[in-house]
């Protein structure tokens, strides 16, 4: 039984890894989200996501 949990999880780890690796992004993919963040999100969210710490709390 205990080899068949094991050979179950490789496999499951296996299909996750493929699962990760098939959605990866491509670099213009990346600057595109990059400059939209920018434009839309920095204003309140600032560049790194935090947030700011005083304006508009929806």
């Amino acid at each position: 039984m205990d080899g068949m949990k094991t050979v179950l999880l490789m496999g499951l780890a296996a299909v996750a890894l493929l699962a990760h690796e098939a959605h990866a992004h491509a670099p213009e993919d990346l600057a595109s989200g990059k400059q939209l963040y920018q434009r839309k999100c920095a204003g309140c969210h600032a560049a790194g996501g935090r947030g700011a710490s005083r304006g508009y709390r929806p």
